[in-house]
């Protein structure tokens, strides 16, 4: 398999992760809690299970 093809095929596999890492705190303060994905989808967090575990 050529290497760009395996490298261009784990990026798309992985477009779903987060930008980066949010912490609860963070999460807690917001109005619409979420984390962005690489591939710009907003995955909202539900504000009441977020009070719950914290």
């Amino acid at each position: 398999m050529n290497k760009n093809v395996l490298v261009k095929t784990i990026q798309t596999m992985n477009s779903h992760l987060p930008t980066r890492r949010v912490n609860l705190a963070e999460l807690l303060k917001m109005e619409k809690p979420g984390i962005r994905g690489k591939d710009n989808t907003f995955f909202i967090t539900d504000k009441s299970e977020l009070d719950l575990i914290s």
